[in-house]
């Protein structure tokens, strides 16, 4: 009988996260009813910088979450939306339901109050590419979160001086050493959270260093296309985490790596699923920029 039950609740699962759509950001995993679900979502769709301006806070700023087979954008509480962490206000009050990407699944498009918005980046270094976070709830009360990239102007005011220019990427660099050292800091974490240790799957570490070189090549920092990559080497539930640093040393930026998932409560939850039994990464260095991919799969 505990068999059959723990067959039901896996059953279950798998029901609820089935083929999360990829998108644009950020993805689409696979994950549980009790796990933050990650979602695609798009800053200011169709334009390229995203660049948000707080000269004036007149008007709104337009945000699309992309749907797919289990993430109905119809279900999204308007009223729970948060960005960086504090409120916005969708200023008609509901989700526009329209197809933004051209699959079957419905896409909800927001028009977020740009004096929340503005309100909500207040303090990230001005001029500059950085990525943001969207969080929500669903009426079932699953919770979901996504992130996209925007270009700040000098009308942002930073709290802290910004930092100086990164430095250039040591070419020295050897990716199979940061693609180790997350997991083991990984496996660590889920030794002292009293799970099973996560296998290196070396075809999941391969389809991550797919995705990192993708992002790299071609400028962009999101899941893309995941629900399509993962299904290549896992069948069943299955998560990615993504991750860009400055730096050329590798135990650091592994462990920045690490303690930022680890202190997103999405990125977190995949870290500490006990669906997943392995796990790969895979990184692509550019001559500024470290790009880091983590996929799981059950």
């Amino acid at each position: 009988m505990g068999a059959l039950k723990r067959s039901c609740a896996v059953f279950l699962a798998l029901l609820l996260v089935l083929v999360i759509a990829s998108f644009g950001i950020m993805q689409v995993a696979f994950v549980n009813a009790a796990e933050t679900l990650i979602v695609d979502i798009d800053i200011k769709p169709n334009k390229d910088p995203n660049k948000i301006s707080c000269k004036s806070t007149d008007g709104s700023v337009n945000i699309a979450i992309f749907g797919s087979d289990n993430f109905v954008v119809h279900n999204i509480d308007a009223s729970s939306l948060k960005l960086q962490g504090k409120s916005v206000t969708e200023i008609h009050g509901k989700i526009h339901q329209k197809n933004l990407n051209g699959d079957s699944n419905p896409d909800g498009l927001v028009h977020l109050s740009k004096a929340d918005v503005c309100n909500a980046i207040n303090g990230l270094p001005a001029g500059q590419f950085v990525s943001v976070t969207l969080t929500g709830l669903m009426t079932t009360g699953q919770l979901f979160e996504g992130a996209d990239t925007i270009k700040t102007d000098s009308s942002t005011k930073p709290i802290e001086e910004p930092a100086p220019n990164p430095p250039v990427q040591d070419p020295g660099l050897q990716p199979n050493e940061v693609e180790l050292e997350i997991h083991k800091l990984v496996n660590e974490e889920r030794t002292k959270a009293g799970l099973q240790t996560l296998q290196w799957n070396e075809r999941l570490a391969e389809l991550a260093r797919q995705h990192s070189t993708d992002m790299r090549d071609n400028n962009y920092f999101n899941h893309g296309n995941f629900a399509q990559r993962i299904r290549t080497v896992c069948a069943g539930a299955a998560g990615e985490n993504i991750f860009y640093s400055f730096g050329k040393d590798s135990s650091q930026i592994a462990e920045a790596a690490v303690t930022a998932w680890m202190n997103s409560s999405g990125h977190k939850a995949n870290i500490l699923s006990s669906f997943y039994h392995s796990e790969g990464v895979g990184i692509a260095v550019s001559e500024t920029k470290v790009y880091v991919t983590q996929d799981f799969c059950q």
